[in-house]
């Protein structure tokens, strides 16, 4: 997603059935069919009048599922939903319909639980991530950087990640 982000694509549809190995065993993205390109001349801090209501309800971010307008942030949200739901080996929201999902993320403020086992670096990250504020989020990069920490952290101790 940094890559993408790096280019400006916003990928829009971030969920675990678009990720996945190819034949070299590299993780990658699929199915770009909701994927935007972010103009050159534009900044992209500024959110644009995109399509609401774009991707898989679980994953959307909450501008979107409101149909304001958004940017690469929005591919944030849906990370952090993503990561929580690789964490938490668990689908985000279970036994909610899309309908029911996007009333609990857009009114309420729903967001799945983030468990104190879990590293602290990664409950704030995932908190920032899935802000309702779209400046709060982090960038793809800044997550990765948080990653990368928390992994080379976890390898110094032996492994333990919780």
């Amino acid at each position: 997603m940094n890559y993408l982000h790096k280019r400006r694509i916003l990928f829009r549809d971030l969920k675990p059935a678009n990720i996945g190995f190819d034949s070299k065993n590299i993780l990658k993205v699929f199915d770009f069919g909701l994927a935007v390109e972010i103009p050159y001349h534009e900044d992209p801090d500024t959110t644009f009048k995109l399509a609401g209501n774009t991707g898989t309800s679980r994953y959307m971010a909450v501008e979107v599922i409101r149909k304001a307008p958004y940017n690469l942030l929005a591919d944030v949200f849906s990370f952090s939903i993503l990561l929580w739901e690789i964490m938490a080996l668990t689908k985000p929201y279970e036994g909610m319909l899309g309908p029911q999902v996007k009333e609990s993320v857009s009114l309420y403020g729903e967001r799945p639980s983030v468990p104190r086992s879990w590293p602290v670096a990664i409950r704030k990250l995932l908190r920032r991530g899935w802000s309702e504020t779209i400046s709060s989020r982090p960038s793809m990069e800044g997550i990765l950087e948080t990653l990368t920490k928390v992994y080379e952290a976890s390898s110094k101790s032996g492994g333990k990640f919780f």
